[in-house]
């Protein structure tokens, strides 16, 4: 019997979120489902991947703005260009290909290569993150071909219906009604398009850096209250803030609320705190970057890149991999502010791992995770 039934193909940048979700998704929903999740894939192509595409029926291919940039280069060798090679291969073999359009992407770029033309005539659902739920079902009930398997989870819902049967029709009424509410539920955890975890705590941490677009990524570095990147340490000696002590949830010094919305800001000092006190921190690697997988009262978790310290500029780094500083939005005196600052485990420099409350001059340049009261 076939492992797979159905075949996500993505750029890593720019289309990973999106294939992740779909694959917890529908894997919960009962498709077995082939998602690469270990492979790097910006190497050669593996071959093994056209069984797992033979073994297939469905073939969803996640579009984001630059997901043909390689293959419309002349210069990029088409041998490494892995979602040219599973979609020409796709194609070659029948399957139901399902396009997917992110981010305002409407059609496919003119002049593809000859073996993916054909592409251009597939249709697929029209793809919203603020209707996701619409989105989703609309995907299976429109476009998937394959059947969804009887999992573990339907065989215990059956279980418990004869359970709920011995104890009564009505309290079985009652609790299926809640399962089948629950189970058709489909949340997508975001606020002004930014992704947020629920960690249990007072606030919902950002699941990106300010200016990142994947969870490893750093994003943009910023002198604290500053609403400018930091460049170096002169110019953000005359960008950074010296009025106030709080910069957090005020927009003429807040760059996360700027960036994001009112919706969003830089967390104070008490709310990081809530990460070091009440969460477990595990040093681990992401994607090759090292950093802290930080897990919540509710077992959900967020990963902060080590960022490395940064010098007179961003050229000027020391401890990449081993050291993250994050501002907060409390001060600690005149010149200085509060910062969220770790350093990585299992090393002679921090022994098993620091994460406290540090403190640096204002000007200094560091990350930003931002949090939502929403």
């Amino acid at each position: 019997m076939a492992k797979y039934d159905i075949f996500i193909s993505y750029r890593r940048k720019g289309g990973y979120d999106t294939a992740k979700h779909l694959y917890d998704l529908l894997s919960r929903d009962g498709y077995r489902v082939s998602f690469d999740i270990d492979t790097l894939r910006n190497g050669d192509f593996d071959k093994s991947l056209l069984n797992r595409i033979d073994e297939c029926n469905d073939f969803i291919l996640i579009i984001d703005a630059h997901a043909f940039d390689r293959t419309l280069d002349p210069n990029y060798n088409p041998q490494n260009d892995w979602l040219r090679q599973e979609l020409a291969y796709a194609l070659k073999k029948n399957k139901n290909i399902i396009p997917i359009f992110l981010n305002g992407i409407t059609e496919f770029p003119n002049h593809l290569p000859k073996d993916i033309s054909a592409v251009r005539t597939k249709n697929g659902p029209e793809y919203n993150r603020y209707y996701f739920n619409d989105f989703y079902n609309k995907l299976k009930k429109d476009f998937i071909q394959s059947k969804k398997r009887k999992t573990v989870r339907t065989l215990l819902f059956a279980t418990l219906f004869f359970v709920i049967i011995i104890v009564g029709i009505f309290s079985a009424y009652q609790i299926l009604n809640f399962q089948r509410s629950a189970s058709n539920t489909i949340i997508e955890n975001v606020i002004n398009d930014h992704e947020y975890v629920d960690l249990g705590l007072s606030v919902k941490w950002a699941a990106t850096n300010l200016g990142a677009q994947a969870n490893y990524e750093t994003g943009d570095c910023y002198g604290w209250g500053s609403l400018e990147k930091f460049k170096n340490y002169e110019q953000s000696k005359s960008s950074y803030h010296q009025m106030y002590n709080i910069i957090s949830g005020h927009k003429d010094r807040d760059v996360a609320m700027n960036e994001w919305g009112n919706a969003w800001r830089i967390p104070t000092t008490k709310e990081c705190e809530e990460l070091l006190n009440k969460c477990d921190w595990i040093w681990t690697n992401i994607n090759d970057t090292n950093g802290y997988k930080i897990v919540g009262p509710n077992g959900n978790w967020i990963f902060l890149p080590a960022t490395g310290m940064v010098g007179d500029d961003l050229s000027d780094i020391s401890l990449p991999g081993l050291f993250g500083g994050y501002w907060t939005g409390t001060s600690k005196e005149s010149d200085t502010a509060e910062e969220l600052s770790f350093g990585g485990g299992g090393g002679f420099i921090f022994g098993d791992g620091m994460h406290e409350i540090g403190y640096d001059m204002r000007p200094a340049g560091r990350y930003i995770r931002p949090v939502s009261d929403n």
